[in-house]
């Protein structure tokens, strides 16, 4: 039987486990990894949780999807209200205390508790990309945007990441080939390439390389075209760039002048064991400054992705 407590799932283990080894590695980023050690893995717990909470699943529709319209878009999200309230619940005080100037998350729990602050709604805007919704919530509440984008990117990650995981097997039967996740719509966070196909015939084996993007918000990964960009669909190699860092070609960057976003990638031919997917962005931020050091923007942004 799962645990009902989000710290002690496997999957917060596994953050925790792939921070403790990331930081031996890359010293430089120790104490980004550690402030976000925490909320990641009680997001990754809750997520654990939610998969195996039965609730009244969407519809995947395939006509929906081959227009490119992703399960969530124009769902008013009331099926996942309380596992956005749990998460809300178990996430705001974790960030509170994760942070130095963590009074802000303080502010939005209240706001939540005392039911001032429509989560769902919320939530929804932080879906549509409605920008001036969350300024003017975040005004009423008296904290910064930036604070409450990030509360509601943990909250709806960990909630819809459990949906996801219900969805899943739904999904694998469709043919999703936009650069947007099938779930909720939200841009990937990173990408990765296959290791070798998993065949029994030593003649069909090939080489890997197959491109997959995970979402930067619930996690959902699908497969993509491996030469065309996922903000704009450009696949001229003239206007697309990759950028490595030095002795570490399987993380590099893959940009794109027509758009001027970029993607991390990376190459898991070259690794023993699958990164966690969570965990591991925090250990490439020295790729996000090289990139948009050179004018690039990313594609999903995210707390530690976001330099002014």
């Amino acid at each position: 039987m799962m645990t009902t407590t989000p710290g002690a799932t496997p999957s917060a283990q596994a953050v925790q486990n792939a921070m403790a080894s990331a930081r031996a590695i890359r010293p430089a980023h120790a104490e980004l990894m550690t402030a976000f050690e925490k909320p990641l893995a009680i997001r990754a717990g809750l997520s654990d949780i939610f998969r195996g909470d039965a609730i009244p699943l969407p519809d995947v529709r395939p006509d929906r999807l081959a227009q490119g319209a992703a399960v969530l878009m124009d769902d008013d999200l009331l099926r996942l209200a309380p596992w956005l309230l749990q998460a809300a619940r178990e996430l705001l005080p974790v960030l509170e205390s994760s942070f130095p100037n963590g009074d802000a998350f303080h502010a939005i729990a209240t706001s939540v508790a005392t039911g001032e602050f429509a989560l769902r709604e919320k939530v929804r805007a932080l879906l549509d990309g409605d920008s001036a919704t969350i300024s003017q919530s975040a005004e009423a509440i008296g904290v910064q945007d930036g604070f409450l984008v990030l509360a509601l990117q943990m909250i709806a990650g960990a909630a819809i990441a459990g949906l996801a995981e219900q969805l899943r097997n739904e999904l694998a039967h469709t043919n999703w080939s936009y650069g947007y996740c099938p779930v909720c719509a939200s841009a990937p966070g990173l990408s990765t390439l296959s290791r070798k196909d998993d065949v029994q015939v030593e003649a069909l084996i090939g080489g890997g390389g197959k491109k997959y993007l995970h979402c930067g918000l619930c996690g959902y990964n699908w497969r993509f075209k491996r030469n065309a960009c996922p903000g704009c669909s450009n696949d001229d190699p003239h206007s697309r760039e990759v950028l490595y860092a030095e002795k570490a070609q399987h993380e590099r960057i893959e940009a794109c002048s027509k758009c001027n976003g970029y993607l991390l990638c990376v190459d898991l031919r070259e690794y023993e064991q699958d990164p966690n997917f969570l965990a591991h962005p925090l250990a490439l931020v020295h790729l996000d400054i090289l990139a948009q050091g050179k004018g690039y923007a990313p594609l999903s942004r995210c707390a530690w992705n976001s330099f002014s």
